[in-house]
């Protein structure tokens, strides 16, 4: 029996080592991203049945074994980055990666970066896996790289403006409109950008002239002549409305009729001299009273206040580079471009599975499947009990300190009793040997 005693004792100290082990490799991780801690699961070894009494046997124990490191699940804290790549799960699910021998691996740590080709990568180069982005933006089925850097985004041309503004009330009628001289032929002017269909921008003016009939306003707009098609020869501006359009208000300085290009009427047509397709504008004045049966009320009006210009904006933008991307919870990827549109480029492809402590650790935040974790569930992010996705933060290692610490001094005092274990049955044959 002191043989046998020794023996258990080795199998304590060889398993609270390990213990030991797993609780020393959670104290380093413990400011790795997604990490989760693993625990030491403990088995009893059954020796020899030395007899029976009665109705109950008496078997000798061996001593204990590691069973298996399970894996703490819980949820790690989210802290915030100022990288926009950055991502993190909150709820069940990994992020899939394919490493360089095209294996699936699976991750928690959304430390994400672009590799020279585009790619959305981890930091061992592995690339982040996802739905893919149709031609006009739409997420598709395919599952495969996700690139989310290479592409310009296309212009928009300017099909529409709108214009808020005050007309002076008191302005006199005394000016007649000269093409060759706008600026000085005209009692109020404003500039708007179009852009074409290639993306140019054009600074057009709108110039307005007060008529002699009460409350009545000529409005011209001019582009540049060396811009269009035909334009004048020795002009700057070449007007491309007709130049008997007009804007009138009622007694009481609220928006009673538009230029017949307002919306609702027939667009200009500008044909550029570049080569763009020719664009159609119409400019929005306001909820005019006789022109679209409005209030005449929050858009363009006639008080005496002087000429003051309240809003202008179009529709269009110019060509667009990306300059950074966000990602909403569902996983979809939306590159930001500096002309301020957004295009989308993809969504992140999530994993589930039956057993996720059932994972193999392979290095570098990474896990693969196996059996025991069963095959992965492959969804959306907050589709299917899978969690969703935080952008511009990082999930924290769910490792406790305190708890480790404790845990650590346990499995000491467990590996220097079986120590004892052991020079107590030295002691016992040591005895026994000098009996002999």
């Amino acid at each position: 029996m002191a043989y046998s005693a020794l023996y258990t004792g080795i199998s304590g100290l060889r398993s609270f080592g390990q213990a030991l082990g797993v609780i020393g490799d959670n104290i380093a991780n413990m400011s790795t991203p997604g990490f989760k801690a693993g625990a030491a699961q403990f088995g009893a070894l059954l020796g020899q049945e030395i007899g029976s009494t009665g109705s109950e046997s008496s078997t000798v124990g061996n001593g204990t074994q590691l069973l298996a490191i399970g894996t703490n699940q819980s949820q790690g804290a989210l802290v915030q980055s100022q990288i926009d790549t950055d991502m993190a799960i909150t709820g069940a699910g990994y992020f899939m990666a394919v490493d360089s021998t095209g294996r699936q691996v699976y991750t928690r740590a959304g430390q994400f970066t672009l590799d020279d080709q585009g790619r959305l990568v981890d930091p061992s180069g592995n690339i982040v896996q996802g739905y893919q982005a149709g031609d006009a933006g739409e997420i598709t089925a395919t599952i495969g790289d996700l690139v989310l850097a290479g592409e310009l985004g296309a212009p928009t041309p300017t099909t529409s403006v709108e214009l808020t503004a005050n007309l002076n009330s008191t302005t006199a009628a005394t000016k007649t409109f000269d093409p060759a001289n706008p600026f000085t032929t005209s009692d109020y002017a404003n500039a708007v950008t179009i852009y074409d269909s290639l993306g140019t921008s054009h600074t057009a003016q709108m110039f307005f002239v007060k008529t002699a009939t009460a409350n009545t306003w000529e409005v011209h707009l001019m582009v540049p002549s060396a811009e269009v098609t035909g334009g004048s020869a020795t002009d700057q501006y070449t007007e491309v409305s007709s130049g008997a359009d007009t804007i009138a208000f009622t007694g009481d300085g609220l928006l009673d009729t538009e230029p017949g290009f307002a919306t609702g009427g027939t667009p200009l047509t500008i044909n550029w001299s570049n080569g763009a397709n020719a664009s159609t504008v119409t400019v929005d004045f306001g909820s005019s009273i006789t022109g679209d049966g409005g209030t005449g009320i929050g858009g363009t009006t006639q008080y005496s206040t002087g000429n003051v210009l309240l809003k202008i904006s179009q529709d269009g933008a110019k060509v667009g580079a990306p300059t950074g991307f966000t990602v909403a919870a569902d996983g979809t990827i939306n590159g930001q471009l500096s002309n301020g549109d957004t295009v989308v480029l993809g969504r992140l492809a999530l994993a589930n599975f039956a057993n996720p402590s059932g994972l193999e650790r392979v290095g570098d935040n990474l896990y693969i499947e196996t059996p025991m974790s069963g095959s992965a569930l492959v969804g959306e992010a907050g589709t299917a009990g899978i969690g969703t996705v935080s952008n511009f933060a990082l999930e924290q290692s769910n490792v406790d300190l305190a708890t480790e610490f404790v845990n650590m001094i346990t499995n000491q005092r467990a590996f220097q009793a079986n120590s004892r274990v052991i020079s107590s049955n030295s002691d016992l044959l040591n005895q026994l040997t000098q009996i002999i």
